[in-house]
């Protein structure tokens, strides 16, 4: 039974460990999930087998056993029968013996009424040679009985010692064996368990790996985008002709060149150029305007970070540029104060970086 549930714990473990490593047996290139199953079934039914052959060596020495005992029942038996036969003799010769004796005394009885002495002495001397014939009897049958007993308890105590240490060396012998395989047992047990920490090991090492493999998979894609954008183009070319005042942001509705910008449309209805791509633009801004002494900024969100003016001719041209570092959604854009009027304006901007 201890067997057994040795057994019963040793194959709930393999099946813990053996779901363990293959949730991640993907992994795990140096722990098979089937190498390892089948080392441990191997083990296991190598286990069994001996566990097979111990319990057909018990049954084997239980039939021995049984029939030594059955044995001894018979000789016992035998004994019995044979003292119960010689105790039925005896009684039997006592019987035929007091019976000769009474027919020999009556007889010596009968002839002494009518013989001398002399028959007297004989019947005497015949009795007493008739009691010692039956004392020698009764002591040699007594011998002969003492002699049985002797020898049937000396028989017993014979082979209930042979049974005995037979039975006393084949529980040592299984108790040995059992203990060894207990420590074969514990011995799998172990080696289970450093297989589980090299694999749990193996584990964290090729996490660890894959954490750095994710982080320069990152930092190559990022470079790989960062040379991508530096490599696409940007630019547009817008103007405006229209005469038109304008009092916040300049919208540039015709466009003549526009590369790698993907919503024009919003460009066009508000002037504000969003950046999709990051990196160093350049803006160059061409206004002409008949509103004398006005000034002109680039801004980009909210921010001011040019400016010019027009002078106080009739039509004047204000040029006004600037180079800005813009991320993605940022917005650029050629703004005034007042009500400006613009003339024959325009502006572009390009991603030179």
């Amino acid at each position: 039974m201890m067997m057994r549930r040795l057994l019963f714990f040793a194959l709930l473990i393999m099946r813990t460990v053996s779901s363990s490593i293959g949730s991640e047996s993907g992994s795990l290139l140096t722990c098979s999930k089937f190498h390892f199953e089948e080392k441990v079934l191997e083990k296991l039914v190598r286990l069994e087998h001996k566990v097979e052959i111990y319990e057909e060596t018990m049954k084997r020495w239980e039939n021995i056993f049984v029939s030594k005992l059955e044995k001894l029942d018979e000789v016992q038996r035998q004994s019995e029968t044979y003292f119960k036969s010689m105790q039925a003799a005896q009684v039997q010769e006592e019987i035929r013996l007091n019976k000769s004796y009474s027919e020999i005394f009556n007889s010596f009885k009968s002839q002494m009424n009518n013989e001398t002495e002399f028959y007297e002495d004989q019947m005497n001397n015949l009795f007493e040679s008739v009691s010692l014939k039956i004392q020698n009897k009764f002591q040699s049958f007594e011998e002969k009985t003492r002699f049985l007993t002797n020898n049937q308890n000396e028989l017993n105590r014979k082979l209930f010692k042979n049974i005995s240490i037979n039975v006393t060396n084949s529980f040592q012998n299984m108790e040995s064996k059992q203990n060894a395989t207990n420590v074969e047992v514990l011995n799998t047990l172990s080696e289970i368990k450093t297989t589980e920490s090299k694999c749990a090991e193996a584990r964290v090492k090729i996490m660890t790996l894959e954490g750095r493999f994710a982080e320069e998979g990152v930092k190559i894609k990022t470079l790989e985008r960062q040379v991508a954008d530096n490599n696409r183009k940007v630019a547009i070319t817008a103007c405006d002709d229209s005469g038109r005042y304008y009092n916040g942001a300049v919208k540039f509705s015709t466009v003549y060149t526009q590369v790698g910008i993907n919503n024009i449309a919003a460009f066009k209805s508000n002037g504000k150029f969003v950046c999709e791509i990051p990196g160093l633009y350049y803006i160059s801004a061409h206004i002409r305007t008949s509103t004398t002494n006005t000034a002109f900024y680039v801004y980009k969100n909210n921010k001011q970070i040019s400016r010019s003016a027009s002078g106080s001719g009739t039509y004047t041209d204000v040029p006004i540029s600037a180079v800005v570092d813009l991320q993605t959604n940022d917005q650029l854009y050629v703004r005034v104060s007042h009500n400006v009027g613009i003339h024959d304006s325009c502006v572009t901007i390009a991603k030179i970086k």
